[in-house]
């Protein structure tokens, strides 16, 4: 027997809710568009730093406020990931040429009687 019983919300349906707690929509068809494209549940992770002690939202929160707090952090994660790539591959490099100078060119699989020239 199945005990998942919860039905899966229609986007408006969604938007209802967020309305019932009092989030402003300036524009409710673009405000669709983007739950349909995102998520609500992507969304909805934005969305908690403007609730109130009630869970209601704060006097003034819109929901273009929330889609531009995501847009401003996944422009920032773009700008990290970019920046740590390459520290992430220089530490790699230096990892690796580290280890293969000072213990051999197959060191890195674990065990010493190992040869990369021994055939198998």
């Amino acid at each position: 027997m199945n005990n998942l019983t919860k039905k899966p919300k229609k986007k408006e349906e969604l938007l209802k809710i967020w309305k019932e707690k009092k989030l402003e929509i300036e524009n409710e068809k673009f405000a669709l568009e983007i739950i349909q494209r995102l998520n609500y549940y992507r969304l909805s992770g934005y969305a908690k730093y403007f609730y109130s002690s009630n869970r209601d939202f704060i006097t003034g929160s819109s929901f273009n406020t929330i889609y531009n707090l995501y847009l401003f952090d996944t422009e920032l994660r773009k700008i990290v990931m970019t920046l740590t790539e390459e520290i992430e591959l220089n530490f790699r490099s230096y990892v690796s040429s580290y280890i293969a100078n000072n213990y051999g060119a197959c060191a890195y699989l674990g065990y010493e009687e190992h040869s990369c020239n021994q055939k198998q």
